[in-house]
């Protein structure tokens, strides 16, 4: 069986396309057959051709120059944001996983009168929490997870010399409004000040840079919601940032609360071999956002126990993310998949 994964026609690197790479290198490792698709523009395709691995044209695999390229014992791999991708298996009878990253996509992108229920397809989720939502919310087929991994060479604590500001980390393209929104709230209620709360912009960064201001800074606000498996507030914790904001649902995968009657999600949280490392509102919640971003700042200030064990905990976390982790799920999945067919 091999495995063709589509990448989707982005106009940039994300890090859900990162995720397939993964996914990709991982299946390269375990000695099974992969190759990559999608259009000559798609991020990264090229870099992945000059890392040795098979990069076959959209437009052969599509057939829209001539007869596919892909074979009737091929697994097509897509993104759960781009259903039609999966018609080229559909015309040669080949098997779709479409890997739902976002609980929120899974739905989205479907053509009118359209329903995964009547195609031929199982899904892939990258959490728990987004699992959940296919199995037992949507009633799809799941085949397993696997979930994205994090390079803890690359993110990991940095120095935080001189203690003159409390540095709050923040990615405007998550739900920037609203973040202002916390973090102006939390600084009119500041009455302390000393040290001063310090913002921190994560923009158009390339990943090293993003590592060293991660590792820079005391605290992260998560804004980002709906997620899959959000990367960022991860990376933050293997930086040893106090991770505060929303989860996005899929966050919960890892995501667990500091203190004892703070929020808790719908969702049944999996068991993981860690505690509290983050305090976490219901999505948009501005307000209690705030108040736990105030909360983080007080603690960072103080640099008690409190706030050494949950970024105690926050570093076994993000180290169970490992790619070693990614790997041994990837092979379970792709050994009941290959047993299938």
């Amino acid at each position: 069986m091999r495995t063709v994964i589509a990448i989707p026609p982005m106009p940039r690197m994300t890090g859900g396309i990162a995720v397939f790479y993964q996914i990709a290198a991982r299946l390269r490792e375990l000695g099974l057959d992969v190759a990559l698709t999608g259009a000559e523009t798609a991020p990264g395709l090229k870099t992945q051709a000059g890392n040795g691995f098979a990069v076959m044209p959209w437009d052969a695999v599509s057939g829209r120059k001539g007869a596919s390229f892909l074979r009737e014992t091929d697994l097509l791999l897509i993104a759960e944001g781009w259903p039609n991708m999966m018609a080229p298996a559909l015309a040669v009878k080949a098997r779709t996983l479409v890997y739902a990253q976002n609980w929120a996509y899974v739905f989205s992108a479907l053509p009118e009168g359209a329903s995964w229920e009547r195609l031929p397809a199982a899904f892939l989720a990258v959490s728990h929490p987004v699992a959940r939502f296919v199995e037992t919310m949507a009633k799809l087929p799941l085949a397993g997870i696997a979930r994205p991994s994090i390079d803890t060479a690359r993110f990991h604590p940095g120095s935080r010399e001189g203690g003159k500001t409390v540095r709050v980390a923040w990615m405007p393209r998550k739900n920037k409004a609203l973040a202002e929104q916390i973090m102006r709230i939390t600084e009119a209620l500041d009455t302390k000040g000393k040290p001063r709360i310090e913002r921190v912009v994560i923009h158009n960064m390339p990943p090293d840079e993003v590592a060293r201001t991660l590792g820079s800074c005391h605290i992260f606000l998560a804004s980002g919601f709906p997620e899959g498996c959000p990367l960022p507030p991860l990376e933050a914790m293997a930086s040893g940032c106090l991770v505060v904001g929303f989860s996005g649902f899929g966050g919960w995968d890892y995501m667990r609360q500091a203190e004892p009657g703070r929020y808790v999600p719908r969702v049944d949280l999996r068991p993981v071999p860690w505690n509290g490392n983050g305090l976490f509102a219901s999505d948009g919640d501005v307000v209690e956002a705030a108040f736990l971003l105030g909360h983080a700042v007080a603690m960072v200030r103080e640099n008690g126990p409190a706030y050494a064990a949950i970024r105690e905990q926050a570093l076994v976390t993000a180290a169970a993310y490992s790619a070693d982790a990614q790997r041994e799920e990837v092979r379970a999945v792709w050994s009941l998949l290959e047993a299938g067919s």
